[in-house]
């Protein structure tokens, strides 16, 4: 695949010439692959989430670069305006930012601003909705007489109508339950393989990380230390383990099955991977038997 959004060697730092001041980010150099899903993990203070405020140029780093297709995205005005909708930025918590009368008005927001016709923001909003699980009449209602989950859903709508070529989201199912999770994931995964989008995540959910992206980013003190497929970055546990980064809770299982002495394998990330090893060392302990 070939690399959409990239950052070279940027450095950002908080409070300038002040008592305060806080390198935020130290010499970062990540990479987004055209039509992926990269998650990016770290504690809090780790840098998250001021990287993820460079992609569209909300954040200027004082050093470095962030590129989009090649495109220095803070070369001049025009280009952070494009950047701002060519990268769609959907922060934790998104329905609080929810305001217009309707749901209808507020996901049609973004595509208003960016100049398009009636017709194409109706089809946009509509093709939005069909991807959060919005119906026509939700579309009518007030944002604040849907449930929590309905709210956070046409928030997300709100940025899927600007069709934007990367989609960036930070901790897009904080606050649900697991199911309320494994839906949001679940809806951002089918626009994902149904428009080509690439897709960044920031993400404390290690589950929905396993199950879900492609690539996995390891941030810790503002730098990038760590970054690969998911096998490549979960297998390294001891590292993880010791950095104090939760792992999913089925790899701690197979981990601890393989300290009690049973043969299992322990690069298990999700329950399908853990059916599918248990059924491994069963078949193994009844060719043994016999």
């Amino acid at each position: 695949m070939s690399v959409i959004l990239e950052t070279k060697g940027i450095v950002y730092r908080y409070g300038v010439g002040t008592p305060f001041e806080l390198k935020a980010l130290d010499d970062v150099h990540f990479a987004a692959e055209k039509g992926a899903m990269t998650a990016i993990i770290g504690h809090t203070g780790s840098g998250k989430s001021t990287l993820i405020q460079h992609f569209n140029a909300l954040l200027q780093p004082e050093k470095g670069q962030v590129l989009l297709s090649g495109e220095d995205v803070n070369r001049d005005k025009e280009t952070k305006r494009r950047a701002r909708f060519r990268v769609g930025m959907c922060f934790q918590y998104p329905e609080y930012q929810l305001f217009e009368s309707t749901v209808y008005r507020d996901i049609c927001f973004g595509p208003k601003n960016m100049g398009l016709s009636e017709d194409e923001i109706r089809v946009r909003v509509e093709k939005a909705a069909g991807f959060t699980g919005l119906t026509k009449s939700m579309l009518e209602k007030s944002p604040f007489d849907l449930s929590g989950g309905e709210r956070r859903r046409a928030a997300i709508a709100g940025v899927m109508a600007m069709a934007p070529e990367v989609l960036v989201m930070d901790e897009p199912a904080a606050g649900l339950d697991p199911k309320g999770r494994r839906d949001i994931f679940r809806l951002i995964e089918n626009y994902r393989t149904s428009t080509g989008s690439t897709i960044i995540i920031v993400s404390h959910s290690m589950e929905d990380v396993a199950a879900f992206a492609n690539r996995v980013c390891v941030m810790r003190g503002g730098r990038i230390v760590m970054e690969g497929t998911v096998d490549e970055v979960f297998s390294r546990y001891d590292e993880l383990r010791q950095m104090r980064l939760t792992v999913p809770k089925i790899t701690d299982v197979f981990h601890t099955l393989r300290a009690r002495g049973f043969a299992v394998d322990t690069n298990v990330y999700t329950v399908e991977q853990a059916r599918d090893a248990v059924l491994r060392a069963l078949g193994k302990a009844g060719d043994a038997a016999c």
